[in-house]
């Protein structure tokens, strides 16, 4: 049995599942559209360096000022209507649905009287309306602008604990990913799970158990 008190939950993967994707032949279209040429690995480079570095400094909250930056950092002159056209081609593709098993599982770690939280490399206007039904559970819900750096950094765990109020030791984070959701955390001194809901990935930091549905969470924890 795992005796904490507090609880951070990942995202993508573990609370919610995406349902529609990014068709990236369709977003060179868009560009080639405006006759702008750009390739798949230069788009996928542009947006990962803004979730990752920029979104931690900027925090932005709407999808257009988003994607605004992604255009600034390939460093192309674009106009309004393709930003508008892109904007609009995330907002309509990028789905997510809550799985089975969150809602009930929440409601009952929150009615046992653990704190619970979400900490999530995702900027928060891309899954907010998808956390919607489990929101009121929540105590704090972290993105890497409250935390100032991505999951990947030990740092953003360590800040993420003073939100709850609680030590490290008593935290333990729920996740997919064996890096960001179980060794990193560990790395600054809590607890981890590692949510296996298909295949058990492989895992170099062993977790302190390895669950295939939230449900089994409850019975772990002391």
């Amino acid at each position: 049995m795992l005796k904490v008190n507090a609880i951070y939950f990942d995202v993508e993967g573990t609370l919610i599942s995406r349902i529609e994707y990014i068709n990236y032949e369709d977003i060179i279209e868009i560009f080639l559209e405006y006759g702008v040429m750009i390739t798949v690995n230069m788009w996928k480079a542009a947006y990962d360096y803004v979730t990752y570095i920029d979104y931690p400094r900027y925090g932005y909250k709407r999808m257009r000022s988003f994607m605004k930056r992604v255009l600034y950092r390939l460093n192309i002159n674009y106009s309004d209507d393709l930003l508008n056209d892109l904007t609009r081609y995330y907002s309509k593709h990028l789905k997510y649905r809550l799985y089975e098993d969150v809602k009930p599982s929440i409601k009952a770690l929150k009615k046992a009287g653990f704190s619970l939280g979400i900490v999530s490399d995702i900027p928060y206007f891309m899954f907010r309306e998808y956390i919607w039904p489990i929101k009121r559970y929540f105590d704090v819900i972290l993105t890497s602008y409250e935390l100032g750096c991505d999951k990947s950094c030990p740092l953003a765990y360590r800040k993420a604990a003073q939100y709850l109020n609680t030590t490290a030791d008593k935290i333990l984070v729920v996740g997919d990913h064996p890096v960001v959701d179980v060794a990193v955390p560990i790395q600054a001194g809590m607890k981890a799970v590692l949510l296996a809901r298909d295949n058990v990935p492989k895992f170099e930091v062993k977790p302190s158990a390895v669950i295939k549905s939230l449900y089994d969470l409850v019975n772990i924890l002391d």
